[in-house]
């Protein structure tokens, strides 16, 4: 009597099964459960809380006391004190007198002046209807950025998509936190559209509006730069001259000094504060946390940079060939753009891990011009791994010093770039070429 055949888990097949039981109806049901407990934990926290102050003795909204507080130095006119930190303890200190006489932490002040100047505005109000405002504002921004992504997708898909999206652990931080994830998110995605529509100089001035997070702005001028997309360049450029000229004559171009001053020293200063490393998505993040303890720096700083190369070669794959927003590829070549500046940002926390749907996003614009049943199957397991991973990356970094989600990315950015290749060889495209990047 013959034994039964033996199942083979290969990758392939591994990869298929989780394709194959994430249905829509499971999409449609797990992902809002999560979403639904964090809602219900966070209810509590409110419940709890005693005003603004939650039960562990931190304000609501933490991140967004930082952003309050550049903007409050700016209404009180003391431009002089923006950029030091013993003047935003001092601040927040006296801020918290009443409300919570026991604070000791202090959550300083980091983005550039403009940013300062522009949250004044919000910090014009009392702290809670300044955040509601904020919210409300990030709301609205993450609705435009729906909207966009509209254009690209299929009829049924935006809904899966808006829900997953949500759904994610980092949106809900991040809007729980105060963060600007949602303006960033929206400044990427209509990046990426406009570049899809060939509207490169508008393209590089939207980059532009980047400014308070500059880090996540040199990748994308670097790929714009060697593909020799000049208005883009030229768009990028105009757009950071106008700010620099803003800021230079509402706030006086001192300030600007004194940020450039400022700037080199916010990773030492976001360490000292007590920084949680284990909240670092990046490169930069996987290897500080890694070495806690025992790695030399510079040892840190040699690993950032040659992941951050191997990075880069993924990405150079990627891009080869001309660049055509008519092609089907262009979407995943946008996308292995945004999975890299994310690896190799600087500064990756927790909530920002949300701009990651935009690359998930650019592969599904694609999916729907390629039409690959089998790397369809590949990428959908993947952004499932990956979602189920983001949601427990936190924790798991703690217990054991990795944080893998770099990683992950590396994963995607090499799928992509292998996809890449296979839709040009396909196509037979005269303008594919191998051996230069222009």
């Amino acid at each position: 009597m013959s034994s039964p055949p033996t199942t083979t888990w290969t990758p392939n097949r591994f990869l298929r099964a989780i394709s194959a039981w994430a249905d829509a109806d499971r999409i449609r049901r797990y992902p809002p459960a999560l979403f639904l407990l964090t809602l219900a934990l966070f209810g509590l926290t409110l419940i709890r809380s005693h005003g603004p102050i939650e039960p562990d003795g931190k304000i609501i909204g933490r991140d967004y006391f930082a952003f309050y507080t550049g903007g409050s130095l700016v209404n009180a006119g003391r431009l002089d004190d923006l950029f030091d930190a013993a003047d935003h303890t001092a601040f927040q200190q006296e801020f918290m007198a009443d409300i919570n006489p026991l604070w000791t932490g202090t959550y300083p002040y980091r983005n550039p002046p403009h940013y300062a100047w522009f949250m004044s505005w919000f910090a014009s109000l009392s702290y809670g209807p300044s955040l509601l405002a904020w919210s409300c504002l990030s709301l609205i921004c993450f609705g435009a950025t729906a909207r966009l992504w509209r254009g690209w997708l299929a009829p049924g898909q935006l809904g899966i998509a808006a829900l997953l999206v949500i759904c994610m652990p980092s949106w809900f931080q991040a809007l729980a936190g105060g963060q600007n994830t949602f303006i960033s998110l929206l400044i990427l995605t209509s990046f990426c559209g406009l570049l899809l529509k060939g509207r490169d100089g508008w393209a590089g001035i939207v980059l532009s509006l980047l400014a308070y997070k500059f880090y996540l702005i040199a990748l994308p001028a670097m790929v714009l730069g060697v593909k020799g997309r000049w208005r883009a360049i030229a768009g990028l450029a105009a757009g950071g001259a106008l700010t620099l000229i803003f800021t230079a004559a509402v706030m006086g171009p001192g300030i600007i000094i004194d940020y450039i001053t400022f700037a080199p020293s916010q990773a030492a200063l976001m360490e000292e504060g007590g920084f949680d490393i284990h909240k670092q998505h990046c490169w930069y993040g996987l290897f500080r946390l890694l070495g806690s303890g025992w790695m030399p720096l510079v040892s840190v700083q040699i690993l950032t940079l040659t992941a951050t190369g191997v990075t880069l070669l993924l990405l150079a794959v990627a891009w080869r060939g001309t660049w055509d927003p008519r092609s089907p590829i262009f979407g995943l070549q946008l996308s292995a753009l945004v999975i890299a500046t994310l690896a190799t940002s600087a500064h990756l926390l927790h909530y920002d891990v949300t701009l990651i749907s935009l690359p998930a996003l650019l592969w599904l614009q694609s999916r729907n011009k390629l039409k690959r049943p089998a790397f369809d199957s590949t990428m959908k397991s993947i952004l499932v791994i990956g979602f189920c991973w983001l949601a427990v990356a936190e924790p798991i970094a703690r217990l054991t010093h990795i944080q893998l989600t770099p990683m992950l990315l590396l994963v995607l950015l090499g799928v992509i770039a292998g996809q890449v290749g296979q839709e040009a060889i396909r196509s037979s495209s005269p303008k594919w070429s191998m051996p230069s990047w222009n």
